[in-house]
């Protein structure tokens, strides 16, 4: 019975601690912060916040990106200091995070050292309610913050989809006319595939080509274009 009253507090403790980071952000953070400025998720690498109207609203990077807070915007891994959502540092300026959140690993094995040690409680039964409820809390109050937030909910395109960065003037050969190219300096300019040629586009000024819908959008709406110019 006292394994279990144990077992009962570690997941009521560690879903309780999703509701303080969610309101700190969303109160002191962007209170007074200009619209539009971003800043990292302390529990997440690929995550980031960004403040509108006073509310911070959680987003995410696409499909294999990590955000960076040197360049405020989703950078690829090998160039961002983040392991596992520990940036090693503050979240914003002198805004530090207050609240330590257990990574989902770590909460696992303890959740799973505790019930090895008892015949009472079927083993593992605690771990998976533990991080469903942790995850589904963060998205509830991600959700009343903001209506921009429904980013949080758009399922990231499968790695079959993703556009190739253009290498060279033959890589279009044997490709079917249509297909895009991005280019690896320029978030601007991308190319398309015609009779095995490469033809070349410019979106129009103020705009970057996005990756993942395939067209020109206002460039502080595009959020995958590693190299962060036009």
């Amino acid at each position: 019975m006292k394994v279990w009253i144990a077992q009962h507090l570690f997941v009521v403790i560690l879903v309780s601690s999703a509701v303080p980071l969610t309101d700190a952000l969303g109160s002191t953070v962007c209170a007074d912060r200009f619209n539009g400025l971003s800043f990292a998720d302390p529990a997440s690498c690929s995550s980031f916040f960004v403040c509108q109207r006073g509310n911070a609203v959680r987003r995410e990077c696409s499909n294999g990106l990590f955000y960076d807070p040197k360049i405020q915007t989703c950078n690829l891994p090998g160039l961002v200091k983040c392991f596992n959502g520990d940036r090693g540092g503050a979240v914003l300026g002198d805004v530090k995070a207050n609240v330590t959140l257990v990574p989902d690993g770590k909460a696992k094995e303890e959740a799973t050292a505790t019930t090895t040690q008892t015949t009472t409680c079927p083993p593992t039964t605690t771990v998976t309610p533990a991080v469903t409820t942790k995850k589904s809390k963060l998205m509830l109050d991600a959700e009343d913050a903001d209506d921009a937030h429904s980013m949080l909910h758009v399922t990231p395109y499968p790695l079959s989809n993703r556009i190739d960065v253009l290498r060279s003037q033959r890589d279009c050969r044997g490709i079917n006319d249509g297909e895009y190219l991005t280019d690896p300096k320029h978030c601007r300019r991308f190319y398309m595939c015609h009779k095995n040629r490469v033809k070349r586009h410019n979106c129009p000024r103020n705009q970057w080509f996005d990756r993942e819908t395939k067209s020109c959008q206002d460039r502080e709406l595009v959020l995958n274009c590693p190299v962060n110019r036009n």
